[in-house]
C-alpha cells in the first residue's frame, strides 16, 4: 500500500527523495540519509519520514504534502475494510495483492500502538487493515509465520492478551470476502462447541464449520436424519473438556495430562468413564472421530 503513496509523492518531488515508514519500511532502500531536509507526517498509528534533496519546503507546500499522504493513507483504510466486509468490495480495491495469501484477524484488549507496532515489523510487507482499536486483519502472503510466535511477542511486549483466528487460503482477490465471513463464522463456532485456543484456523474447523454452516442454512433436519436417536450427551462439563483436550492433543494420554495438569492414571480413569456413558473408546481414531461429531451435533444442532 506505501508503494502507491511513495510513487504519488515521487511525481512531486522527483528522484531525490526517500520515504520511511514506522522506523523501518523504507522506499527506495538506501541513500535516504543523504538527502538534508527532512518532514514527519503522522497518521493515526503511521509514522511517516519524508527526506528531500529541495531547498526548505514553505509551511503551504508542506502541508499540502501531508494532506496528500493523509489523504491517501485514508482511502486505502476504507477500501481494504471494503474489500473484507463488501462481497462487491474487490471491484473497488486498487492496491495490488500478491497471492496465495491467508487472512489473520487479531483481536487484543489494549495497547494497541505496541500490537500494532510489532505486525508492522513482523508483516512488512504484507496488508494491515485496522477494523478497529482490539482487531486487527493482516493479509499474510508468507504461510511460514507462526501465529502462536505471533502471540506470544503480543504478550511479551506489548503486554497484552490475544487471539489469532486463520481464515481459509485465497487464491483471487474475489476470495477475500467470503474468508473474512469464514474467519466470523469460525468465532461463534468456537464460542458454541467452547473452544478456548487462543489460535483458531479454518483448515483445522472444517468438520465444525460444516454442520454449523448446514444449520445456519437451514438444512439441520439432513443432519438429524442421520443422527437421529444417536447423539449420546455426557452431561458432564469435566469429562467434555477432557476429551477435547485428548483430541487437541491427538490422542495422546500423556501430553494431554500434561496440559490438563493431572496424573495419567486421572486421566485414563476419565477416559473410561466417557467410555462407559457414550460406548466410545475415544482412544481408538474411529471412536474418537464418531464421538466428536456426536459431540459437535450435540453443541451445534
Amino acid at each position: 500500500m506505501f508503494e502507491k503513496i511513495y510513487l504519488e509523492l515521487k511525481q512531486l518531488l522527483g528522484n531525490q527523495f526517500a520515504m520511511r515508514v514506522n522506523h523501518n519500511l523504507l522506499f527506495p532502500e538506501d541513500h535516504f540519509e543523504e538527502y538534508p531536509q527532512h518532514m514527519t507526517i503522522k497518521f493515526n498509528h503511521y509514522h511517516i519520514e519524508l527526506f528531500m534533496s529541495h531547498a526548505n519546503l514553505n509551511e503551504r507546500e508542506r502541508h499540502l504534502i501531508a494532506s496528500l499522504v493523509k489523504k491517501s493513507l485514508e482511502m486505502m483504510q476504507t477500501s481494504g475494510k471494503q474489500l473484507l466486509l463488501d462481497e462487491e468490495g474487490y471491484t473497488r480495491y486498487q492496491t495490488a495483492l500478491e497471492f496465495p495469501l491467508k487472512l489473520w484477524h487479531i483481536s487484543f484488549k489494549n495497547n494497541f500502538d505496541d500490537v500494532f507496532a510489532i505486525l508492522k515489523s513482523t508483516f512488512a510487507n504484507d496488508e494491515i487493515v485496522m477494523m478497529n482499536h482490539n482487531e486487527m486483519i493482516v493479509f499474510v502472503t508468507d504461510f511460514g509465520h507462526s501465529p502462536y510466535e505471533l502471540i506470544g511477542m503480543i504478550e511479551t511486549e506489548a503486554l497484552t492478551s490475544a487471539k489469532i483466528v486463520i481464515g481459509d487460503r485465497c487464491t483471487h482477490i474475489g476470495e477475500i470476502h467470503k474468508s473474512y465471513q469464514q474467519i466470523i463464522d469460525l468465532q461463534k463456532v468456537g464460542g458454541q462447541i467452547k473452544i478456548n485456543e487462543q489460535v483458531l484456523r479454518f483448515d483445522q474447523m472444517i468438520m465444525p464449520y460444516l454442520l454449523w454452516k448446514l444449520k445456519s442454512t437451514g438444512q439441520h433436519d439432513v443432519i438429524e436424519s442421520v443422527f437421529k436417536n444417536q447423539v449420546k450427551k455426557l452431561g458432564d462439563e469435566e469429562l467434555e473438556q477432557t476429551a477435547i483436550n485428548f483430541f487437541n492433543n491427538n490422542l495422546n494420554v500423556t501430553e494431554t495430562a500434561n496440559k490438563l495438569y493431572i496424573h495419567r492414571n486421572t486421566l485414563i480413569y476419565r477416559l473410561n468413564k466417557i467410555e462407559t456413558a457414550t460406548g466410545y473408546d475415544i482412544r481408538k481414531f474411529t471412536d474418537a472421530l464418531n464421538f466428536y461429531i456426536h459431540y459437535l451435533v450435540g453443541k451445534l444442532l
